[in-house]
């Protein structure tokens, strides 16, 4: 991924966790991306490498990203004003759990982040249906998940 002009980034997903009773989850999560910041700035891999902070973990595991000025995005249900008082700048919203996302409301949604100075990808693009509801968004969304990434490159590019 580390190719100047790839479009590719290596999204690390910080997820909460229990690991002890003596250590809350989110902080055992903070810590891995207090290290994993430290390794992308030795590696001096800022412009490939982001991270994606899920569940209770939002409030708390980001901010070393944060501080270290690398890119961060909040996945879940969490309220645009809580996501910038937190620091993110960007969300990523899960298209089939969520239920922001109702079916013809697609552009609204995306307005409403993207209006607010939030940057927004969304997940799980995963069937053609899907990315063709959201294909005429692409050039308002900061990305896509995917687990078949290929099949859906080389069907944008025919489109």
């Amino acid at each position: 991924a580390m190719t100047e002009g790839s479009c590719t980034r290596l999204w690390l997903d910080l997820k909460p966790c229990n690991v002890s009773s003596s250590q809350p989850g989110h902080t055992y999560v903070a810590n891995a991306c207090r290290r994993a910041s430290e390794i992308i700035k030795e590696m001096e891999a800022e412009q490939w490498v982001e991270f994606i902070c899920t569940g209770h973990s939002v409030k708390y595991a980001g901010a070393p990203a944060i501080e270290a000025g690398l890119s961060i995005g909040a996945m879940g249900s969490t309220s645009i004003s809580d996501l910038k008082k937190y620091g993110y700048k960007w969300a990523n919203l899960d298209i089939i759990n969520a239920n922001i996302f109702q079916k013809g409301k697609e552009e609204e949604v995306i307005n409403t982040y993207t209006g607010a100075g939030m940057e927004l990808s969304i997940f799980m693009i995963d069937d053609d249906a899907t990315l063709e509801t959201y294909a005429p968004y692409m050039n308002k969304l900061k990305g896509i998940v995917t687990n078949y990434p290929k099949k859906f490159v080389d069907k944008m590019k025919k489109d």
